[in-house]
């Protein structure tokens, strides 16, 4: 009788998880749906709930309609910041086994920020659509030698990834201090670089990024399995027949992105 019970509590303990689930991802898209009006609502010239509305309903005036539809692209470019963040630390985490991971445990942000140095202060590199070019080529350049130096021997589990990520950026973080310090119009271009902004931007910067963006995603789905085979451990994701260097390497290469 108690073996009965035992197995019956399977199937109700998976379809109570699948609810708190459901029920989490339910308020999820309520505090999306609500932060997405707040965008567009609040900036330098305020508007009010029933001003946003007028908008939607295209009932409100020439200026006010205009001051609520400038705030559009920062919303979009907010969304889809959040999205690469959210995913890429999944991606983090699902590689090192750690709930805390981010980007910048391996590296990725150290190098991106490095190019930009670089770049700026030996090419004359300026501009967004330049920046971004080197900012991607020097993560990927990071993510690479990391992926090396962490699976170097045919072994290597999240530890030495961990490890490897952490002695790159502090020596990244060293050439970028020496050059961002001894050079103020590099120091403005990576501090303003660093710290990002929303506001100013328009559609433009977001067909820019989308690319990567997209690509970064369907690499993350296509990766799900085997991260969830290698959350038990790289031997035993090996013995289904699963690849823990390939998935580590195409998942830094999607956090990259």
């Amino acid at each position: 009788m108690t073996t009965i019970s035992r197995i019956g509590q399977g199937p109700a303990v998976v379809r109570r998880g699948l609810g708190r689930h459901a029920i989490a991802a339910v308020l999820c898209l309520v505090l999306l749906a609500l932060a997405l009006f707040a965008s567009v609502m609040f900036g330098s010239k305020p508007t009010s709930f029933g001003d946003v509305l007028r908008v939607i309903t295209g009932d409100a005036d020439d200026y006010t309609r205009t001051v609520v539809e400038s705030r559009y692209p920062r919303t979009v470019l907010g969304v889809l910041a959040g999205l690469c963040l959210a995913v890429a630390g999944t991606l983090m985490q699902g590689i090192t086994r750690n709930p805390l991971a981010e980007p910048g445990l391996l590296g990725i942000n150290a190098g991106a920020s490095a190019s930009i140095v670089a770049a700026t202060a030996f090419l004359g590199a300026s501009g967004q659509r330049e920046t971004v070019w080197w900012a991607l080529a020097g993560a990927l350049a990071i993510g690479v030698v990391v992926h090396l130096l962490g699976t170097a021997g045919g072994g290597g589990g999240p530890v030495r990834l961990v490890l490897a990520g952490a002695v790159l950026s502090a020596v990244l973080a060293a050439f970028i201090q020496a050059v961002a310090l001894s050079r103020p119009q590099v120091f403005d271009t990576y501090r303003y670089w660093v710290v990002g902004a929303l506001g100013g931007r328009g559609y433009d910067a977001f067909w820019a990024v989308l690319p990567f963006a997209a690509v970064g995603f369907v690499l993350a789905l296509l990766l799900a399995p085997g991260l969830n085979a290698m959350a038990m451990g790289d031997d035993k994701a090996a013995s289904l027949g699963i690849s823990p260097a390939r998935v580590k390497g195409a998942g830094l290469l999607a956090a990259t992105l």
